[in-house]
């Protein structure tokens, strides 16, 4: 139970001492309840959530004595002797609490808690059927775990005025605080439909078992409603949830569960789709189909929004520095997708035998098909689905098939990123044997079978000693069934043998099996952090449905007269393994001749340089009268082998194979050749730059406060000093007021002086030709600010240039609102290098990240006029002080009074993807000139149709520092001149003033000055 801090948890005894009473409620005063002894705080008609606890000895109710201090829990003493035995239950129930009530509902009857009648012939209680012929405790074990979703795991909710079906929460159950996680609810709904299927086999009638029917049908229709009533966020469907439907807050969610999963909206959709595959009278469909089809559509809506540019794959987690992409993830979507497919096939059948209005609807969702050839031009784009779940899944095979660089063969690869590639399977990898029986992989089968026989080549994740996740048990179970090698020191069967008993016995009194286990004992283990709560009660339910599935089909397997195991010498194989493995044989278009003449041996125990003596039946063997003559054995289960023997040798008549071992993750091998980035293999893998198709959130008033109110910081950042301009502008001081944008009304519209301008360079619409240009001068803070905070996409404006002349804080302050935020923390240090005078310089890139980083900071002398120094005031209205003071640093001129050597800078900051296909360039100088005029690169020809090389960001970085070089030399020697002048040395003197007497020694000491002056700014600048 959960309760809020302000709510403080109150322990009383019952009425007559019978029992306890836990109620959440806040401070009042007490009052007593008389001859009862029910002394409570209380509220009259006022209700609390609460519990009432009964404490029973041998079935009888017990008077718990007066606590200590108010408080409770209480000791109580029970001598035994000899072989007497003792039996003690507790019981609670949950409910309103309203002392307004009779006594007699704050206690539990021993008639109402009768533990020997509930433990009374459990097996009439929980009725059997066959699911196993001659398997009591795994029937006991799956009947526990339905009981145990249909009497606690489900929570009925109120049901709406128009809601025809009373809503049902598929939560984690009491000890998970009844949170609905989604991956958890699958499993446990998909679980309700499979037992259904075997209530519905032919059996002799029993109204236990009609009434359990019902139940779960209800259960799965109320979850339907409840899927249908939750909330979804502008991410999709959550991960998590409270009860009645509403997102758990990220603070209070505590969970490694992922917030924003691909796969909870197709999980949701499949729900829908499996019911109508049990439940399939004609109420069904029309309820169903009554909210399925909006559903479906912000699925596409979404799907088109999170699919990668370059592929059909979907990043695993949007929040990843790195882009990662999984295979399950996009299992379960093409899945979904199929499964609408063939719903609007079943719905249309439907619909002909009964005509409905929802049925009509629904099928309008072709509309948004590509496989149906429906489309129609008033349908959204972002609605419609482009591919058909065939081509889906084919573009996803290819793109998850790569080289193994250890076994050189094209292996499906579960994980793939820019960074590193995963062969190994983890638990949450079942689901690609879901995929299997679904067809994944059919047209896919040797890169398939590359993968399933890597598994026992990894030493890291498969040693089944070290294994503390339950669920990489039931994951052994379901590979051994297909004949598939986990952990090389078992075989098939006997791992099935060790993963069921390790799950059996593990498994609580109540049957429900645990989501975490002690890695040495093998014994159920509580979860010791909370963010591992939602995986640990998921966990049971999915290993539920494998338990399950396995037993259906062996009980399938034996009915049909096959035997599950065809003994072969020693050794065996599963009559679905020999399935897979006359499809491997067979050439297709993936496997060479010489791969189909002859394949690799699948069963082989791996080891790092390790070769192991193969059997005639293809099992592992460890001869050690042998081995002890040709290497060395460590004793042990799992032997360390030193022998170097090339394959094809004998010993004693057995050939022996040299193996290799993977590891967990292996580095990704495609490197890049930077000379030729024009065609990229895996380019798909490399993550999208932030800047492109970003959208501004809704900035308040409050955002600029938030900005501004850390008092305690010293130094000042340029973007807080814009933060506070804005603040002080009120809205009704500017020009045009927009009451939609409040950062728009709080910017300076000063139209008086021209400064700046952003260059857009458009995607080529055809290969070889020209990228177009759109350029524009801005002439004040208010129309900069109109054209970035607008969506930028890269068909219009894949690479941007934006300069800024000297710039002023509430540009900076601009220019750091329309960055994402990953990059708002260095735009707001580059204005804040800019305005400190410290030289700077970083180029960096990083391939796996896809960043290309470079920013440079160059300040130097310049020989300024006293008027443009003196005319530098504090910020107006008419006119803002630029980021950087011209008055820093300054120090009187050679030149004489009314001139001044002042302190400028030059620099710019290019941000963009490791390709140089988008990037974005700020360019800021503050130098005299830019003081009255505007600079707009003409010098650079970027106006002219004739070159487009400074659109390549190498050209552009050359153009811009060289631009720098340029000015810095330039002012160096204005300075130098009026220095020869001063000092009495023109360039025309050529032995200067006749007499070092006749000059003036404090003009030479101010002379010394300024050149030790630029010889130290010359180092420095050398130096970055």
């Amino acid at each position: 139970m959960r309760y809020r801090k302000k709510y403080a948890k109150t322990y009383r005894r019952g009425p007559y001492g019978y029992g306890a009473v836990i109620v959440g409620t806040p401070e009042v005063k007490v009052e007593d309840v008389g001859s009862t002894d029910f002394n409570i705080t209380r509220v009259k008609d006022q209700e609390h959530i609460g519990a009432v606890l009964g404490v029973f000895k041998d079935g009888d109710s017990l008077i718990l004595p007066t606590p200590d201090n108010d408080c409770l829990p209480v000791l109580r003493h029970f001598p035994l002797k000899g072989t007497e035995t003792l039996q003690l239950t507790a019981a609670y129930r949950l409910q309103d609490i309203n002392f307004s009530r009779s006594w007699r509902d704050f206690i539990l009857p021993s008639t109402d808690v009768d533990v020997n009648e509930l433990t009374k012939d459990i097996h009439e209680r929980l009725p059997e059927w066959p699911i196993l012929e001659n398997d009591v405790l795994m029937n006991w074990h799956l009947r526990r775990n339905l009981e145990h979703i249909l009497s606690v795991c489900c929570m009925p909710l109120e049901k709406g005025i128009n809601n025809p079906v009373k809503p049902v929460a598929l939560t984690c159950g009491d000890f998970g605080d009844h949170r609905v996680s989604v991956p958890g609810s699958f499993f446990a709904f998909r679980f309700l439909l499979s037992m259904h299927k075997h209530l519905d086999e032919p059996r002799p009638q029993d109204l236990r078992l009609d009434s359990l029917r019902l139940r779960i049908r209800e259960a799965c229709r109320g979850h339907l409603q409840w899927v249908f009533e939750a909330e979804i966020g502008e991410d999709g469907f959550d991960s998590n949830y409270w009860v009645k439907g509403n997102i758990i807050e990220e603070k209070n969610r505590r969970t490694i569960v992922q917030m924003n999963s691909p796969t909870n909206m197709p999980t949701q959709i499949l729900k829908a789709c499996e019911y109508l595959e049990v439940f399939q009278e004609n109420d069904d469909f029309t309820y169903v189909t009554s909210w399925l089809s909006p559903f479906i559509k912000k699925w596409f809506k979404l799907l088109n929004k999170t699919k990668n540019r370059l592929a059909l794959t979907w990043q695993h987690s949007s929040e990843s520095v790195i882009a990662t992409f999984q295979l399950d993830d996009h299992m379960w979507i093409w899945k979904a997708l199929e499964s609408i497919e063939r719903l609007v096939v079943k719905v249309k059948e439907q619909q002909i035998r009964s005509p409905h209005a929802n049925l009509e609807v629904f099928l309008k969702i072709e509309n948004h098909l590509a496989s149906t050839g429906k489309r129609q031009s008033n349908v959204p784009a972002t609605e419609r689905w482009e591919y058909h779940s065939t081509e889906v899944r084919k573009q996803i095979l290819r793109k998850f098939t790569t080289e193994n660089d250890i076994t050189k063969k094209r292996t499906l690869a579960v994980t793939r990123s820019a960074q590193e590639t995963r062969f190994l399977f983890h638990s949450r990898d079942t689901a690609l044997y879901y995929g299997l029986e679904w067809g994944f992989f059919a047209d896919s089968p040797h890169v398939w079978q590359n993968l399933v026989e890597a598994q026992a080549l990894h030493d890291e994740g498969n040693d089944e000693l070290l294994w503390d996740n339950p669920l990489r048990y039931a994951l052994a179970i379901r590979m051994a069934f297909e004949g598939h090698t986990i952990d090389k020191a078992y075989s098939p069967s006997e791992m099935k043998g060790r993963a069921r008993s390790v799950l059996l016995d593990s498994s609580t009194a109540n049957g429900l099996f645990p989501g975490q286990l002690d890695d040495v004992s093998k014994e159920a283990k509580l979860f010791d952090r909370r963010s591992f709560r939602g995986f640990y009660f998921y966990a049971g339910f999915e290993i539920s449905c494998i338990l399950l599935w396995v037993s259906e089909q062996e009980t399938a397997e034996s009915v049909i007269g096959e035997s599950n195991i065809h003994e072969s010498g020693d050794g065996f194989e599963t009559s679905r393994a020999q399935e897979v493995k006359a499809k491997i044989d067979e050439p297709t278009l993936e496997t060479t001749p010489h791969q189909a003449s002859d394949p690799q041996p699948r069963r082989q125990s791996m080891s790092t340089h390790i070769v192991l003596p193969l059997s005639t039946s293809g099992r592992v063997e460890h001869p050690l009268s042998t081995l002890d003559q040709r290497g060395t054995i460590v004793t042990g289960r799992r032997p360390s082998v030193n022998v170097d023997v090339d394959r094809g040798t004998e010993i004693d008549g057995r050939p022996f194979y040299p193996l290799k071992s993977l590891k967990r993750l292996i580095p990704f091998s495609k490197s890049v050749d930077s000379s030729n980035i024009v065609e990229l293999t895996e380019e798909w893998l490399y993550s999208y730059p932030k800047f492109l198709d970003f959208e501004l959130p809704t900035y308040d008033y409050k955002f600029l406060e938030n900005i501004t109110k850390d008092e305690r910081r010293k130094e000042r950042s340029i973007i807080e000093e814009g933060a506070k301009i804005s603040q002080k502008l009120s809205p009704t001081a500017s020009l045009e007021h927009n009451p939609n944008d409040p950062i728009e009304s709080r910017i300076f519209h000063n139209d008086k002086y021209s400064w700046g301008f952003v260059r857009d360079v458009a995607r080529h619409k055809r290969k070889n030709s020209r990228a177009v240009e759109h350029s524009r001068h801005y002439k004040s803070p208010r129309e900069f600010w109109q054209k970035l905070k607008g969506p930028r996409e890269a068909e219009q404006a894949k690479k941007r240039i934006i300069y800024l002349g000297p710039g002023d804080p509430q540009v900076a302050l601009i220019c750091w609102l329309a960055s994402p935020d990953a990059e708002k923390e260095h735009i707001s240090r580059f204005f804040d290098r800019h305005s400190t005078s410290r030289g700077f310089f970083i180029d960096d890139t990083t391939a796996a990240h896809n960043t290309w980083e470079t920013e440079i900071h160059l300040n130097f002398f310049q020989l300024i006029e006293n008027e443009l120094v003196a005319n530098e005031k504090e910020n107006t209205y008419d006119k803002l002080k630029p980021i950087r003071s011209i008055n820093k640093g300054r120090f009187p001129s050679p030149k004489g009074k009314g001139f001044y050597i002042c302190e400028v800078a030059m620099g710019f900051r290019i941000t963009g993807d490791f390709f140089d296909r988008h990037w974005t360039c700020h360019v800021v100088e503050n130098v005299s000139d830019h003081q009255s005029q505007n600079d707009d690169f003409a010098e650079l020809e970027l106006d002219s149709n004739t070159y487009e090389h400074w659109q390549q960001r190498k050209v552009l970085e050359l153009i811009l520092i060289q631009r720098i070089l340029a000015r810095i030399s330039e002012t160096a020697q204005e300075i130098i001149e009026e220095v020869e002048v001063k000092s009495g040395v023109g360039r025309n003197d050529l032995f200067g003033n006749p007499s070092s007497e006749d000059r003036n020694i404090e003009d030479l000491h101010e002379v010394l000055r300024v050149l030790f002056a630029l010889k130290n700014n010359f180092a420095s600048i050398l130096e970055n």
